[in-house]
């Protein structure tokens, strides 16, 4: 969920997103709980490929656990889900 280095954050959504552009041309679709740090940078690149994101929500008031900017992110993905 945190990198020591925030710049760091640039190298691994690059790599996120050169992971799906070679997924992608063999339909794959992107299962996430969209937990913050990774799996929203993850399906943020996901979308952005337009790969279908699934969202797994695992409990109750989940998005309780996430920082005011984490939620509103988490929202965001949430509403642009495929399911």
């Amino acid at each position: 969920q945190k990198i020591d280095h925030p710049e760091r954050w640039g190298w691994v959504r690059d790599r996120f997103a050169a992971i799906l552009r070679e997924r992608a041309a063999r339909d794959a679709r992107v299962t996430l709980a969209l937990a913050q740090g990774g799996d929203q940078a993850f399906a943020e690149a996901a979308l952005a490929l337009g790969v279908p994101l699934d969202v797994v929500v695992p409990c109750v008031r989940y998005e309780e656990t996430f920082s005011a900017n984490g939620k509103a992110n988490y929202r965001e993905l949430l509403a642009g889900a495929s399911t």
